[in-house]
């Protein structure tokens, strides 16, 4: 018997989300191991609203197997209480599904543990690991002394652990690409776990002009120490080089011949980032011209720039200003074929309300501001520089619009990317621009776009700037990913 298990896949509103892609393979490759029956273990979805419950079992119907399942504490977010919030219970297979979503289990599944005869042999399902159940955990033990049950798999924790799984979620399964596993009984009535792993993904699984490709696209951003930067980027070859305006502020022969050496050494494209644009602030404004000067001077290839800084309500009161002020400020840039990447922002701890938090967070208000700008400045120069930090350190918007949203939405010409990792604090609050260890990190795994960009919904020549905000963080990043890259 064959029991295939998937979790912790965070499905959202999205129709055309690249998450569905690792759903659809997990469902095919099921069917393909001839799995008996699929289970569920909760945060299918990543708010349980009616419309992701409706995506999810649009394609879960498709699959020829049977489907049961036990809601995450995902699944209670939106508080609609649909389909994908309730346990669909096992018939004729020796599985009990646990419903843990509020990290405890019911007491209707204690009851069903407590009521299971001795050596039964079953698999226990349940999205919160049993070990950090905050009750009933002896009741759970005392199933497994008496093996009425036999293996366990749950979710939550988005890697691979004791008892675990890292689930088919690009932005979060930490450790390695989207998987599921399959449990097959064997003669002793215990459990054994296999588990698989989506291909096409990780980069060992690429042809050497895949590989060759991206690290053809792959950069660092010189946050601190511009000319040292710049010195490394030249001896190790790296193709993509973005300034910060600000470090330094002025042109010098230091510089110039800084950015000559580099571009000598192979160096394709060299960005400015420019500073924010606060509308209707002429100090603001006169810094940013400074700023397009000194990107001329250093002959760019492209720019980029934030939103604008205000707060989101604030946006349609001054809509037509400050689509005026950009394109007066852009069009020098734009009249030399240069590239404009705007990118978005993040919400900030106690600053998440619409009346409080930065304009600029969601997919719709970054749609719509590059689409006015583009109109404005009669130019596709103009397009979106995704930060996928930004994206992350976004709450509360980033449950309901993931870091996968932004690879395929509509509406969204992207033409560029910053990366970096997002560390936890002491006091739990996120920050942004750390460094990246690897390809599949907490709180950000880069699956994702690795998956959208083989399937050509990215791209493939937009640059990914690495934006670490600590002294040789940038450098030290790239040469961990390259690493990752020059396979064999």
């Amino acid at each position: 018997m064959k029991i295939a298990v998937i979790g912790d896949l965070h499905l959202t509103d999205n129709p055309k989300s690249v998450k569905l892609r690792a759903l659809d393979w997990a469902l095919t490759e099921a069917e393909r191991q001839n799995a008996d029956c699929i289970i569920g273990i909760g945060d299918l979805t990543a708010t349980g609203t009616r419309k992701q419950t409706e995506i999810l079992f649009e394609r879960i119907r498709k699959c020829r197997i049977p489907f049961f399942a036990t809601p995450g504490n995902a699944e209670l977010r939106s508080g609609e209480n649909g389909e994908a919030a309730q346990t669909i219970s096992v018939t004729d297979f020796p599985v009990v599904l646990a419903d843990s979503s509020s990290d405890c289990p019911s007491d209707d599944a204690l009851d069903e543990l407590k009521s299971l005869p001795d050596n039964a042999g079953f698999l226990l399902g349940s999205h919160c690991p049993p070990q950090y159940w905050k009750h009933g955990k002896e009741v759970f033990e005392e199933a497994c002394k008496r093996n009425a049950v036999t293996g366990v798999i749950a979710g939550h924790v988005h890697d691979d652990r004791e008892n675990c799984m890292r689930g088919l979620d690009p932005d979060k399964a930490s450790g390695g690409p989207p998987m599921f596993s399959i449990f097959e009984q064997t003669a002793d009535g215990f459990w054994q776990r296999h588990d698989l792993v989506m291909p096409g993904v990780d980069p060992a699984d690429w042809s050497e002009d895949g590989r060759k490709s991206f690290l053809n696209i792959l950069g660092v951003a010189c946050l601190r120490e511009p000319l040292e930067t710049l010195k490394a980027a030249a001896e190790m070859r790296i193709p993509v080089v973005e300034l910060r305006f600000g470090y330094p502020l002025e042109v010098t022969d230091e510089l110039m011949e800084s950015i000559t050496c580099w571009r000598h050494s192979g160096g394709r494209i060299l960005s400015v980032h420019l500073p924010e644009i606060h509308p209707g602030n002429e100090a603001s404004l006169e810094m940013f011209r400074k700023s397009v000067i000194f990107a001329l001077t250093v002959n760019c290839d492209r720019v980029t720039v934030h939103v604008p800084r205000l707060i989101s309500i604030e946006y349609d009161i001054k809509r037509y200003q400050i689509i005026n002020e950009y394109r007066s400020l852009l069009m020098p840039l734009i009249a030399k074929n240069i590239t404009v990447g705007i990118e978005n922002l993040h919400t900030s701890k106690g600053k998440t309300a619409d009346d409080q938090r930065n304009f600029g967070c969601t997919i719709e208000e970054c749609r719509d501001f590059i689409s006015a700008l583009r109109e404005s400045c009669e130019s596709d120069l103009i397009g979106f520089h995704l930060d996928i930090g930004h994206a992350r350190n976004n709450a509360p918007i980033s449950a309901v619009q993931n870091v996968s949203d932004y690879y395929n939405a509509e509406g969204l010409p992207i033409n560029g990317f910053h990366f970096h990792q997002v560390a936890v604090r002491e006091d739990g609050s996120f920050q942004n621009h750390a460094p990246i260890v690897g390809l599949y990190d907490k709180l950000i795994s880069l699956s994702g776009y690795f998956i959208a960009r083989r399937a050509g919904e990215l791209p493939a020549e937009a640059p990914v700037i690495l934006e670490i905000n600590t002294p040789g963080g940038g450098i030290e990043s790239y040469k961990r990913i390259k690493a990752l890259f020059d396979i064999g």
